[in-house]
């Protein structure tokens, strides 16, 4: 039996709605791309891509500053560029799933510029142009409407200095014509910071290609910036003297990038890229947990690294998984994603368990001293939820390496591999150092104790890492991966109780030692509501009560907000324990007899 091919009634309705529905994001990552992979002239020519402002001038003498990227790849004649400028077209390169679709550039990039994309390639000395843009509602090439030519050379534009090698150029005429599209590259409804370009593109490439140099020409990310070359981060964690890094191996096809830098940024410009985790796969950068605080990357890292086993330090550490080039996923039709043989999207959560278990030495006992600058776990606390924990049977995994630097994951079925169809599942990673429970084994004698069930609490004080760690508005947060709260002490909840027990006991608060006993036992029963919450809330999943679904909104920020917000006998409860308290007494009576 043989098939006869599908065809496209409506060319028009098709290519709007794959322009239209593409994501703007990718837009730099398809232009950089294409100058990546343009082929050189000579076999040890260095690559380069440049970013630079062209200034577009209007008929009544104004101009505007367009953001022009160009490439030294071989240029294309009249006719290659015109063929380039279609959908589904590509000079020199390799069409297919696994290569390219010739449509990334040109979909994302009209996306954000219906005014026009300017194409223009020199090719021995010969420089052509087309424009593509939107006009109405269709797509297309501009034209000259006596000659019709949609292709024109403008050699004459150039010295002869400017034509001896090939290029090819893209300048981004923007939402409106009047758009400055290095300031505001998607309009006025999308407005970003003038890092947006560096945000995008430290976010989107793990390395360069050989012997390739990214360049930003002068006041490309401020105006006050110079030319510069952009570092990529296996450059930056290569190269920089003050980032301690680590490659641990696995034999499931992928390796764990561990890297912490306690200068003050990653790299040199004031614009410096913040610590990160992603996914790496064929030298680019996907699912990225970014601490920029950029709307263009909207996966916070201080909410994700406590999930990889994280709790604290994020601020100071990048994690990278880097898939082999041949490890079983591929990338979707728009390039911002990397997905199973069945079109389920991979996460960098996915590798949470191997993170924590690969993790090395150092990086625990740096996690470690982070933790101890913060109050919250102590002996006495942990002999009261002990109780309920055993009275509930309740059991918990989680990706958090012990504090002694031992392995913590309990195999929930053998396996550590990636948890979906298609990808390795019967592999678990090793590293001869490292003591990994065996498929079928028993379980560290800790978790038969119940020692690891118990959630671990931190009071976070400084306002970024609140804002860092999602609590903004919110009085804590539970993080299941790590079985870890974090407890929002600048929220108005904990300062309005707070100052209603310094208000009862206040005979007692000017003495040093009184003070810290109230204070602490403040502490200790605000977060035993919250850890109340979460014990409850799991044992009744646990024993089938609730599914996933009615646990994640028990344990969400908003029912920690409000439990903590209804429990009007907490005052009382500490005024009860406090009345026993043998040293608050002491303290009571020579403060009275003056």
């Amino acid at each position: 039996m043989s098939i006869s091919k599908l065809k496209v009634d409506n060319h028009d309705v098709l290519i709007s709605r794959e322009i239209e529905q593409a994501p703007i994001k990718t837009m730099v990552r398809e232009l950089v791309q294409n100058g990546f992979e343009a082929e050189r002239e000579y076999k040890y020519q260095k690559k380069v891509v440049e970013f630079y402002a062209t200034a577009l001038e209007f008929e009544n003498g104004e101009t505007v500053k367009k953001l022009s990227i160009k490439n030294n790849g071989v240029g294309m004649t009249d006719k290659e560029l015109y063929t380039s400028t279609n959908l589904s077209a590509s000079i020199r390169k390799t069409m297919g799933k696994n290569h390219n679709y010739g449509i990334g550039g040109k979909v994302s990039g009209l996306r954000s510029n219906p005014e026009g994309m300017r194409y223009r390639s020199c090719c021995e000395g010969v420089v052509s142009e087309v424009t593509i843009l939107k006009e109405g509602d269709f797509y297309g090439r501009e034209k000259d409407e006596d000659t019709n030519a949609e292709v024109f050379n403008v050699t004459d534009e150039y010295t002869e200095y400017d034509v001896l090698e090939d290029w090819t150029e893209v300048t981004l005429y923007g939402n409106k014509i009047t758009d400055n599209t290095i300031s505001n590259p998607f309009g006025s409804d999308y407005p970003v910071s003038e890092n947006w370009l560096n945000v995008l593109l430290n976010h989107r490439y793990y390395r360069f290609p050989k012997n390739t140099d990214v360049i930003y020409h002068e006041g490309i990310l401020s105006k006050a910036q110079g030319k510069r070359n952009l570092p990529s981060w296996e450059e930056m964690i290569n190269n920089k003297p003050t980032i301690k890094h680590e490659t641990v191996a696995t034999e499931c096809g992928y390796s764990i990038i561990y890297a912490l830098n306690k200068a003050e940024g990653w790299n040199v410009h004031r614009h410096s890229a913040k610590s990160c985790g992603s996914l790496v796969y064929k030298n680019e950068m996907f699912d990225v947990a970014s601490g920029n605080n950029d709307k263009l990357i909207t996966k916070s890292w201080g909410q994700t690294a406590p999930k990889l086993g994280i709790p604290f330090g994020s601020r100071d550490l990048c994690v990278f998984v880097e898939l082999d080039d041949d490890y079983p996923v591929s990338m979707n039709a728009y390039r911002n994603e990397i997905q199973s043989s069945i079109g389920e999207k991979i996460s960098l959560e996915d590798f949470g368990r191997e993170i924590a278990e690969l993790m090395p030495q150092w990086v625990k006992e740096f996690i470690d001293t982070e933790r101890n600058k913060h109050n919250g776990s102590n002996d006495s606390m942990k002999k009261r939820i002990a109780e309920l924990i055993k009275n509930l049977a309740l059991s918990q995994n989680q990706y958090q390496p012990r504090k002694n630097g031992a392995v913590l994951t309990e195999p929930l079925n053998g396996t550590t591999g990636v948890f979906r169809d298609g990808l390795p599942t019967n592999k678990r990673p090793k590293k001869k150092r490292y003591i990994v429970a065996k498929p079928g084994g028993k379980k560290p004698s800790s978790i038969n104790k119940g020692l690891r069930d118990m959630p671990e609490w931190s009071f976070i004080t400084e306002k970024l890492e609140v804002s860092e760690k999602g609590l903004d508005g919110y009085a804590a947060s539970y993080v299941n991966e790590a079985n870890q709260i974090f407890i929002n002490a600048t929220h108005h909840i904990f300062k309005q109780k707070q100052s209603e027990l310094e208000n009862e006991f206040a005979s007692v608060m000017s003495n040093e030692t009184g003070s810290k006993v109230v204070l602490q036992h403040y502490q200790d029963e605000y977060a035993f509501n919250l850890i109340s919450s979460v014990i409850f809330a799991r044992s009744e999943w646990k024993q089938n009560r609730w599914d996933t679904e009615m646990l994640k909104d028990a344990t969400s920020k908003p029912s920690l907000t409000i439990s903590l917000a209804k429990d009007s006998a907490m005052i009382g409860r500490i005024k009860t324990r406090l009345g026993n308290n043998s040293e608050l007494k002491a303290i009571k009576l020579v403060v009275s007899n003056g």
